[in-house]
């Protein structure tokens, strides 16, 4: 096992981190800024048409953690990342890109967005082995401090540009975390790590 001093020092740790930040803030900004979002752009009633947008949003959110196990294992992980991420970009885009019509594609991203975090911790495991407990709570504290700070730009660039650019940086940061992953299997490959990711 790595002592806490090499933990810290590893590239692979702060990627897994930063992953993990950036996938989450797409994910807050869905309940941070979505109903925001729908009231700014279309004048929609966030009690009532935001309330369902975002019951959609994460009942597929809930149902792809329901059933995302079983083809994690199959597909393998690192592939399992790859498309989840891949389509999640897809659906922001197509969801942003139509307008109106694309409110109902915005809420099926859920359910792509779901299945990675579960998946990051899986390679995880691999990755670290018996450090791996270590290892997680580093990543996720450094996750939870780039949160944050995330959360503050978000907020600065809602007051520049308009709220609804809120939860339209949710592909941004879509877009951050699959080339923050991509290098992640670069340093897995010129290390030979092995770790069903590579």
């Amino acid at each position: 096992s790595q002592t806490v001093g090499n933990l810290i020092r590893n590239p692979a740790v702060w990627l897994f981190a930063l992953i993990l930040s950036y996938i989450g803030q797409a994910e807050a900004s869905v309940s941070l800024w979505g109903t925001i979002y729908l009231q700014k752009m279309f004048a929609y009633d966030p009690v009532t048409q935001g309330a369902t947008f975002l019951s959609a949003f994460f009942l597929l959110f809930t149902l792809a953690r329901l059933v995302s196990g079983i083809f994690i294992e199959k597909i393998g992980y690192a592939k399992t990342i790859y498309i989840s991420l891949v389509a999640t970009i897809i659906t922001l885009l197509l969801g942003f890109s139509l307008m109106e019509g694309g409110i109902w594609i915005l809420a099926v991203s859920g359910f792509f967005i779901s299945i990675i975090w579960p998946a990051i911790l899986a390679i995880m495991t691999r990755a670290f082995g018996g450090s791996v407990p270590v290892a997680i709570s580093i990543a996720t504290t450094i996750s939870g401090i780039n949160s944050i700070l995330l959360q503050l730009f978000t907020g600065y660039l809602g007051q520049l540009l308009g709220a609804e650019w809120g939860y339209r940086l949710s592909l941004l940061y879509a877009v951050i975390s699959t080339v923050l992953f991509f290098a992640l299997m670069i340093h897995f490959r010129r290390k030979k790590i092995y770790c069903d990711a590579v």
